[in-house]
């Protein structure tokens, strides 16, 4: 202890001597001391304040999303060790059942935090994207999760952060897995979706064409048009029936919708048949 550090300033200390006589085993003499120190207390905070350090799934649209950080990071040392580091995923609707973690068939990385080095936006290709997003009360997540052995390891925090890295950790939502609910994913990149989308494409055609068929037809017999009226309005109560619990693909539904309704008013002299 140093009577001119500003730690020791304008405290009273209380402390005592034992004079013991050398021949003796009993007797002693205690010495009760008092020593105060000049000056005005100052009180020295040692607690250190962390830096805590969180990422979010920042955004979400179809199979391209981002993350983000609450402070700016090494991003140059992040893009060497992306994969070292997050291990991510995405778990479908029967995941609470089945625990499986399902992998992506691609995952790019589009931008490493080039205008505020928090941010990190991605693209995501899946095996099979026409599963993801259908049912509305169960949901397909996105997930995100650091990997084990990085939490309190400060060359990790050295490395990956910017700043004083004694001051930095990571926060514990950091630790946890964040996710982000997925919904209906229209990746025409994959082939099947595109076959289905030129189905849909083509199904409009035979719809007109079906409409303007029965016209020609009931035309023809001269028995009104209200069939007619009638199919068409039959079509949008099938475009626009409500499914609960499910979220049909559009361009599906478009497919197989014409089946629905392709039976055509028949009369006994309908032109063309026997």
């Amino acid at each position: 202890m140093f009577p001119n550090s500003t730690q020791v300033q304008g405290r009273t200390y209380y402390f005592s001597i034992v004079v013991k006589e050398k021949n003796s085993k009993s007797v002693q003499y205690p010495y009760f001391c008092t020593i105060k120190v000049n000056g005005e207390i100052v009180e020295t905070d040692y607690t250190i304040h962390y830096t805590d350090i969180n990422y979010t799934i920042n955004w979400l649209f179809g199979y391209q999303a981002s993350i983000k950080f609450n402070n700016p990071v090494n991003m140059n040392w992040l893009s060497k060790h992306f994969d070292e580091v997050f291990f991510y995923f995405w778990t479908d609707t029967d995941y609470i059942t089945n625990k499986e973690e399902k992998k992506f068939k691609n995952f790019t990385v589009d931008s490493w935090g080039s205008k505020d080095n928090m941010t990190i936006n991605f693209t995501m290709t899946f095996f099979k994207p026409y599963d993801i997003g259908l049912l509305n009360k169960k949901s397909d997540f996105l997930k995100f999760r650091l990997k084990k052995g990085y939490e309190g390891n400060e060359d990790f925090y050295c490395q990956l952060f910017v700043g004083n890295c004694t001051e930095i950790r990571l926060s514990q939502n950091a630790n946890a897995t964040q996710q982000k609910r997925m919904e209906i994913i229209f990746d025409m990149r994959d082939p099947v979706m595109k076959v289905f989308r030129a189905v849909a494409a083509n199904m409009y055609y035979g719809i007109i064409g079906l409409i303007l068929l029965q016209f020609v037809l009931l035309g023809a017999r001269r028995v009104g048009l209200q069939p007619a009226w009638v199919l068409i309005e039959y079509l949008q109560l099938v475009a626009f029936m409500p499914i609960y619990n499910f979220r049909l693909i559009p361009y599906l539904y478009d497919a197989f919708k014409p089946a629905l309704v392709s039976h055509l008013i028949i009369f006994d002299e309908t032109p063309f048949l026997p």
